[in-house]
């Protein structure tokens, strides 16, 4: 009886070290920034309050459905303290409470925290690039190299940051190797 119990001990304390090694530094969450964590949850609820604003301006215009993506979602929460500084410094820059009216007048009454800053960023940020092109190439450098200094770290199921385009990419799944050709075994004759 005490043999299977250590037994069992030991094979659940191995899969744990095994689900342990596979985590991240941070656990939890979609993306860090420094010593700014962003959590799976607020992406979640974030997502979610940006899909139902700009499902209520499609249907206001009668046109075909937009999906927000994560990645988008999780940029311009990434990249909102740079977008909010380099907004006020221009001038334009957009309210938490602005984002949360702009929000309710789409029927979305009660918008989660990180739904109010996404919508806040993007509205700063409109705003900054339509100050021409040249300022819009200045804003979207600035906030890269931001990010990038700040070292933006992604967890994998959301992408990768790629720097050279500022952007959050899809990530390649490196669990799925690509067999080689040698690996493929050649085709027999039928007889």
């Amino acid at each position: 009886m005490t043999g299977t119990r250590i037994r069992t001990l030991l094979v659940a304390t191995g899969v744990a070290a095994l689900l342990a090694a596979c985590g991240t530094p941070h656990a939890g969450a979609a993306a860090v920034i420094g010593n700014r964590r962003i959590s799976v949850s607020d992406l979640q609820s974030a997502t979610q309050d940006a899909q139902a604003y700009v499902d209520a301006q499609t249907n206001a215009q009668g046109g075909q459905r937009t999906a927000v993506s994560q990645r988008q979602v999780l940029y311009l929460l990434a990249a909102l303290p740079y977008i909010e500084q380099l907004a006020t410094q221009a001038g334009v820059g957009v309210s938490e409470d602005d984002a949360r009216s702009e929000l309710r007048a789409w029927n979305v009454p009660n918008p989660s925290h990180a739904g109010v800053q996404v919508v806040q960023a993007n509205a700063a940020l409109a705003q900054l690039q339509q100050q021409g092109q040249s300022k819009a190439a200045e804003v979207n450098s600035e906030i890269t190299d931001a990010l990038k200094k700040d070292h933006l770290e992604v967890n994998p199921r959301y992408g990768t940051f790629n720097g050279s385009v500022g952007r959050i990419i899809p990530g390649q799944p490196n669990w799925l190797p690509t067999p080689s050709s040698s690996a493929i075994p050649a085709a027999t004759p039928s007889q």
